[in-house]
Formats: structure tokens, sequence, C-alpha cells
């Protein structure tokens, strides 16, 4: 159960992982979140709440890994809960408000190589939101590995069915999630878009154009941890905007990661390289793929603010 606690859970976890199989936790500070699936569903999930900071998602926090999202807590109910409260009409007209809001995200942020299509959540179910206690606030959408560049109707046609579903009782209420989506589309393309996806899962098979993580970093290495801690930290403050401006938007990414002996590396995707570049006058460093498997975020725009230097040295 979710409590309404600005601070975090009362009871020591969080938003329940569903059948999915994630452990998803309170540490007292975030929400972790563990991946059945392994590394790649995290780094998955963590490139597209990367990109999608405009959008009601939990924020990411500093000292998460590729093994573990540290996720910021969300106050609210769950959407399940607030369904069976009554308050079913609500949560599906603020639902498909919220997809079409994910439509709107520029699905070149992603690598796609033309706007045909659009992002998808790929799992967008009551079971994934959480909302106000009354339903009519969507306040974090959650469970991004699934996301993909695809059909506009996979989202609102895979809520209709798990509503129906999970809540046969309060099937009057459907008409608002059309009515908040903006349109209410034919019966056969809703079906269509419905078995395709089931279709995938069935077979275990990745939805087409599905959102794979951008891992090409530039490496400096600091010989002393104070020094990587303070370019860490002026680097955060000079790359605040969550997005740069251009068909690619991709916001500053640092991780850092132990080096030999005593050294860090801090580790800056495209953006936050030329950030570094053009404020600081660091010259291009070498390119790793991936990131070592033991680093740590430290930035990431629209989701971590700037850090002070004893901050990023806690991190380091």
């Amino acid at each position: 159960m979710i409590t309404s606690s600005a601070v975090g859970p009362i009871e020591g976890t969080a938003w329940h992982p569903g059948r999915s199989g994630n452990t998803v936790s309170w540490d007292g500070s975030a929400v972790v979140k563990r991946h059945a699936s392994g590394p790649a569903a995290a780094i998955r999930e963590l490139a597209v709440l990367a990109r999608v900071a405009d959008l009601p998602v939990p924020r990411l926090l500093p000292g998460t890994r590729a093994d573990s999202l540290r996720l910021r807590y969300v106050p609210g109910v769950p959407a399940t809960a607030a369904i069976e409260a009554g308050h079913g009409s609500h949560v599906l007209r603020a639902m498909g408000e919220a997809i079409r809001a994910v439509q709107r995200v520029d699905a070149m942020r992603f690598g796609a190589a033309t706007r045909t299509g659009v992002v998808t959540h790929g799992d967008f179910a009551a079971y994934n939101v959480i909302v106000s206690e009354d339903g009519t606030e969507v306040r974090a959408i959650v469970d991004w590995e699934a996301a993909h560049v695809g059909d506009s109707l996979v989202d609102v046609a895979w809520c209709e069915y798990q509503h129906q579903r999970l809540f046969p009782r309060h099937g009057y209420a459907i008409p608002q999630l059309f009515a908040g989506f903006g349109t209410s589309p034919p019966r056969t393309a809703l079906d269509a878009a419905l078995h395709a996806r089931l279709n995938e899962l069935a077979h275990g098979v990745p939805a087409p154009s599905a959102i794979a993580p951008v891992q090409r970093f530039r490496v400096i290495a600091f010989a002393d941890p104070r020094e990587a801690a303070a370019f860490v930290a002026a680097l955060s403050r000079a790359a605040l905007a969550p997005f740069r401006s251009g068909p690619a938007d991709v916001p500053a990414e640092v991780w850092v990661a132990p080096g030999a002996g005593d050294s860090r590396q801090v580790l800056m995707n495209e953006t936050a390289a030329a950030v570094a570049t053009a404020v600081f006058g660091v010259p291009p460093a070498e390119v790793i793929d991936p990131a070592p498997i033991d680093a740590r975020l430290a930035f990431l725009a629209g989701h971590v603010p700037a850090l002070g230097v004893s901050d990023a040295l806690a991190i380091l």
C-alpha cells in the first residue's frame, strides 16, 4: 500500500511490482527498484526516464546503479486503490490524458530516425500509475522498461483491456478513458493494437522499435577523488537544463566509477561532454561503451539537482 506521506512509505515498502517479479523497497531515503530480468532492463528503464523528465515520472536519485534504480518517493495511492474506492471515472479520465501526454514526447529523443510512431509505455495500466487520493491527478507513471516507439493505440487499448480484466464491476468508467485520450478509436483498430501487443508478449518478442539505452560515454580520470568531486559538482551546475535544443534531445548524464588505487573516473554522455568542453575547455576524452557495472549515477538533468562538492564526494 502506498501512503500519503511526503517523506516515504511508512510500511517500509513502496510501489508494488505487480506480477513482474521486480523487487521494490524503501531504504529510508529512496525507492529502490531491482529488475527481475537483470541490469539490461534497469539500464533500459533509466534510458527512458532520463528522456521523459517533463512527464509525471519518478525522479532518479544519485547513487543509481546499473543493477538498481534509486527513485524519489512519490506520495499518492495506486490507481488500482483509487478505482476500488469508487473513483474509477476520475482515474480513467486522468489516465487517458496521461497517455496523450506520453505521446507528445518527441520520439527522436530515443534515436528514432523519423517521427513515425509515438512513444509508448508498453504496460500502461492502473497498476503502473500513482494518483491523488480522489483519482483526478496522475502523480507518477512507473515501470518503463517495456517502453517503445510504436502504435498510437497500444497504450489506450492495453489500458482498456486491463481495466476490463481487473475491474469488471467498474466497466462503466471506460468512456472516460477515451474522453481523456481525446478520441474514441474504432473497435477494430483497438483490437488490432491489443492483439499485436499480446502476440509480442506471448512469443517473448520485444516490441518493434524498442527503446535501447544510449551508452556512449566520454571518460576523464582523476587521481584525487576531491578533484573528481569538484569537477562533477561544477559540471552539474553548468548542465542543469533538462534537454538541449535540437532533434535528438538528450539530457546531460554523469556517472562516477572507481579507478586504479584512489583514482576516480567521471563518465559523461555526449551532452554532458559538450557542456564540459564549452564551459571548462575540457578536451574530448576517451570513449567507452557501456559504463562499468560498478558506476554510480551522479547527475541527470531534469532528475538529479545540481550537486555540491560534498554531495559528489559522498557518491564517489
